[in-house]
């Protein structure tokens, strides 16, 4: 049945009217098909240990979902929208025009209370056009819209989005990672900055998808558009694209070895600000916000130790080494204690000093050029080495940082692969030029 509104009726009555059909829904995973099934057995259903959500991650630092999202899953639009702008609306008082207010508009002074009525979370800024809601809460077949080969309605994006309070910046996170207290894969992101960006998380997800209260998922298309079947948040069509978990296969024994990071401070495209600097013109500048994990970390000598290449939600770039901080190796401590000190020295190639320290002795800071002494290792091909700088500092560091032809006196004994040149330095570049095949 076809309905129309008068501008009186745009309420959030008119909206509450329409909870019941979102009254404590679960997600429905029927029909799975085949191609689901296969696509979960390639991906894994079951976290990797990497993988947990914890209170260092993005969606944690950001304050997890809004409470509005949550509302809305639980008890529906009524519960978690106020109707914005527009005549007759909270904002919506018509005034007779000025020149003032057209020199108001030339000075980019707010002129919401002229737009088109907007659909407002009541715990944030984060809205959408409130007749599109309607329609969607209506079972409109035209209430679809698509993302990456899969379909969703205005209700979904409001169940996901996270607390809004620049515009800016509307981030959403995955309801099903959050439901799971974990990402699918490593080095995952926990909140994203676009919808294309959570839907391109949502292809690589293992399926069936978690079961989550309010939030409908189907796995084939309704076979009628009648209202009665467009009661769904999610569809994942049997024939959409699956994207690649992240690394290549021949690749991630090589990207393991390698330190992972956790970023300290977002990194992303700013809409109308200023373009992102990048160390050349090729290379893909990766995006993040403070608390990504980032997996497989390296420091090209090209970019002198400032810029960094790794990889974050399953992709490859680039990015200020500044903006992250290495994570330490477990056991820390106890690897430094273990290992015996030896009389090998070494130069800096590059500063490292970075912001935190996980404990007294863990992170060893030390400039450009500086003398690092007492060099050690545990595991000679392992991403860090250990030793102590000109302040008797004892503890590790990334041995990317250190030029390997200055290191001197007795490193490495003959059955390691280790020669001894002329001059009484070693021949270590096997070390730091491992294959990666």
């Amino acid at each position: 049945m076809n309905r129309s509104y008068t501008a009186s009726s745009l309420n959030t009555a008119a909206l509450a009217s329409r909870d019941s059909t979102f009254d404590q829904k679960t997600s429905v995973c029927s029909s799975a098909t085949s191609h689901s099934s296969h696509r979960a057995s390639l991906l894994g259903n079951a976290p990797k240990s990497g993988c947990g959500i914890g209170p260092g991650s993005s969606l944690s630092l950001l304050g997890g979902f809004c409470k509005g999202a949550r509302a809305f899953a639980t008890g529906g639009p009524g519960q978690a929208i106020k109707k914005v702008g527009g005549s007759g609306g909270a904002q919506g008082s018509k005034q007779d025009f000025s020149q003032e207010m057209l020199f108001g508009s030339m000075l980019a002074v707010e002129t919401t209370i002229y737009a088109e009525p907007m659909a407002q979370c009541l715990h944030c800024d984060y809205k959408t056009i409130y007749s599109q809601l309607l329609q969607d809460m209506d079972h409109d077949p035209l209430a679809k819209q698509q993302a990456r080969g899969m379909i969703y309605r205005s209700r979904f994006l409001y169940k996901s989005h996270v607390a809004v309070k620049d515009l800016d910046r509307v981030f959403f996170a995955c309801i099903f990672c959050d439901k799971l207290r974990s990402t699918c894969h490593e080095g995952d992101a926990t909140v994203f900055q676009s919808v294309d960006h959570l839907f391109r998380h949502l292809s690589r997800h293992s399926l069936p998808l978690t079961p989550v209260a309010g939030v409908i998922v189907l796995y084939e298309q309704p076979k009628a558009s009648s209202a009665d079947q467009q009661d769904f948040d999610l569809i994942i069509p049997g024939c959409t694209p699956m994207l690649p978990a992240g690394p290549p296969a021949d690749a991630r024994d090589y990207l393991a070895s390698l330190p992972e990071a956790r970023a300290t401070k977002d990194h992303i495209r700013q809409r109308n600000g200023k373009p992102q600097s990048r160390p050349d013109n090729v290379s893909e500048v990766l995006q993040f916000l403070a608390g990504a994990r980032i997996l497989g970390v390296e420091y090209p000598d090209k970019w002198d130790g400032k810029w960094c290449q790794g990889w974050h939600d399953g992709v490859l770039g680039v990015f200020p080494s500044k903006t992250i901080q290495l994570e330490a190796p477990e056991k820390v401590q106890s690897i430094i204690k273990s290992v015996p000190r030896s009389l090998r020295t070494g130069v800096a190639k590059w500063e490292w000093d970075p912001k935190s320290r996980a404990g007294p002795t863990s992170w060893l800071s030390f400039s450009k050029g500086a003398q690092i002494s007492n060099l050690a290792w545990d595991d000679p091909h392992a991403w860090y080495w250990i030793g102590t700088n000109s302040k008797g500092m004892l503890g590790i560091f990334p041995k990317s940082h250190i030029r390997i032809e200055t290191i001197q006196d007795g490193s490495l004994d003959e059955p390691h692969g280790a020669t001894r040149s002329s001059g009484g330095r070693l021949r270590l570049g096997s070390l730091f030029g491992r294959s990666k095949s």
